[in-house]
């Protein structure tokens, strides 16, 4: 994974992959979805490791999609900012 090794930010836990930003970190793990056989790869933003505040999760069809979607937030630096973008980008309320 060459992605990974260029950015130490990045890192593997058993079948998860982590990233920590300057004020928050994302989750994104594997998930059968449906019947269980459809394959989604969720992602949860959290404001720091074991926090409670966290996002809602976002399910993506790829793991590739689903790191271009961090990248797409990682200039973000406040975890409350990063919030307020996503409730915007999904056109919702806070």
């Amino acid at each position: 994974m060459g992605y990974l090794e260029k950015n130490s930010r990045w890192w593997v836990n058993g079948n998860e992959l982590h990233a920590s930003f300057m004020d928050w970190v994302v989750f994104i793990k594997p998930v059968h979805v449906g019947n269980g056989n459809l394959l989604r790869w969720e992602l949860k933003f959290s404001h720091g490791t074991g926090t409670k505040e966290e996002s809602s999760p976002i399910y993506c069809k790829t793991m590739e999609e689903a790191v271009n979607l961090v990248d797409h937030y990682s200039n973000i630096i406040h975890f409350d900012d990063l919030i307020k973008q996503l409730f915007k980008d999904q056109n919702r309320e806070e």
